[in-house]
């Protein structure tokens, strides 16, 4: 992204944030490594959607476990995830609630008298609420974040045999 064609007012936001040094540019460096685009694009489509799974800490774990399983560049799969964090704090609560909501679930207690009620019927009744909220929100994630974020696939590749083609022509002149 040529941070010069930007608005005035979004290049300095831009040069705060340190978008181009902290995303662009390590995104830059693997493709001038050897990695190829749609291996990139892989691992950072892959850190991307599992960032956004709504339950906490869980994301950090399953990018992990899959770039090593499926032999992914580790470093672009977290960048990935890190990159949705913002995000996965957000759609945390509105996927469990709209993928309860689908479920035919009741909405989950959020003050503390119907949480205290809820704990008071046992150990199990709170559980199963719980549980149904999660699955909910593992439903939700795949419905509006997975299949839409697998279409993306193709356009992302695009980008990096472009910005690796970019690059290649501006280290030759």
């Amino acid at each position: 992204m040529n941070q010069s064609k930007l608005p005035f007012y979004l290049q300095a936001r831009f040069y705060r944030l340190g978008f181009r040094r902290k995303v662009i540019r390590p995104l830059l460096r693997f493709l001038s490594q050897g990695v190829s685009p749609s291996a990139l694009a892989t691992a950072l489509l892959i850190g991307m959607i599992l960032g956004l799974i709504p339950f906490p800490l869980v994301a950090t774990l399953l990018c992990a476990a899959l770039a090593l399983v499926l032999r992914l560049n580790m470093g672009v799969i977290q960048l990935g995830n890190y990159l949705m964090y913002p995000f996965q704090l957000l759609l945390m609560i509105p996927l469990m609630e709209w993928g309860n909501a689908l479920l035919g679930g009741r909405s989950f207690p959020w003050d503390y008298e119907q949480l205290a009620q809820l704990a008071e019927k046992g150990i199990m009744p709170f559980a199963d609420a719980i549980g149904q909220y999660l699955w909910g929100g593992l439903l939700m994630w795949v419905l509006i974040i997975v299949i839409p974020g697998a279409l993306c696939y193709p356009l992302l590749v695009r980008v990096f045999r472009r910005m690796k083609r970019k690059r290649i022509t501006d280290s030759q002149s």
